[in-house]
């Protein structure tokens, strides 16, 4: 089962989002949480540290218990965030919305080498239903999707299995130059320049020239069809005006 590994990726300035397990024993001591065995949060610690020293900025994602889809403080991953700060170099930064555009901020905002924890994906019931649209909420959250979490591997959930198909991987490291040289000689041309194909898409994107490109498509073999003078059926199928 070949698979990519962390090590095959370019990761430096890009938010590297990490599906981690920590999902690790508590009890209640004097009104506070406290972890009783930290061997899960341990056992991620060579996967962040690795994606730090390569200037990621590492989002991370997990659950933690059985809240039944909905908020409850019972079940917050801001003890793991606290606990997490206190074994690897600060800053850690919690973030108690799990989506949307203000979490999405933050994860922009993160420094290279830069950790970030969102809170419990299981305080939506979309996560454990892998709803398509959460799944590409959690994907806005960052470039590059990794999966340090054997432990819920077997779980079809969002944040296990669905965002993995919003975060491909629009590049082979090996060819990764030749790409970007490629999107920076057509920014730097007076040509028009049309981008087509989910790739393609990605890999501007993680250039960051998207904004300077003339048109962007997401149809790869259907936007060089149309640019040949090729009938596409499923619009020549439609209504003429």
């Amino acid at each position: 089962m070949k698979k990519l590994s962390v090590r095959d990726l370019e990761v430096k300035g890009r938010r590297v989002l990490v599906r981690v397990d920590f999902n690790v024993p508590t009890e209640e001591s004097d009104g506070k949480i406290r972890i009783t065995d930290d061997t899960r949060i341990r056992e991620s610690l060579p996967t962040i540290e690795f994606l730090r020293a390569k200037g990621a900025k590492v989002v991370l994602l997990a659950h933690f218990g059985r809240p039944k889809g909905k908020p409850n403080l019972k079940y917050s991953l801001r003890p793991v965030a606290d606990h997490l700060a206190e074994i690897i170099p600060p800053p850690v930064n919690f973030s108690p919305e799990v989506i949307g555009p203000s979490v999405e901020a933050v994860s922009k905002a993160l420094p290279d080498s830069g950790v970030l924890l969102i809170e419990n994906v299981r305080f939506f019931s979309e996560e454990e239903a892998n709803a398509n649209s959460f799944a590409q909420a959690l994907a806005r959250l960052g470039d590059v999707y990794v999966n340090d979490a054997f432990g819920a591997a077997h779980r079809a959930h969002a944040s296990t299995a669905g965002v993995a198909k919003y975060l491909p991987q629009a590049e082979i490291p090996d060819f990764v130059t030749g790409t970007k040289k490629l999107a920076e000689a057509l920014v730097g041309s007076s040509a028009k320049t049309i981008i087509g194909g989910g790739d393609l898409v990605t890999a501007v994107k993680q250039f960051g020239l998207a904004g300077k490109m003339s048109f962007i498509s997401t149809g790869g073999g259907a936007s060089l069809e149309l640019l040949e003078g090729k009938e596409l059926p499923g619009v020549a199928a439609l209504t003429d005006q």
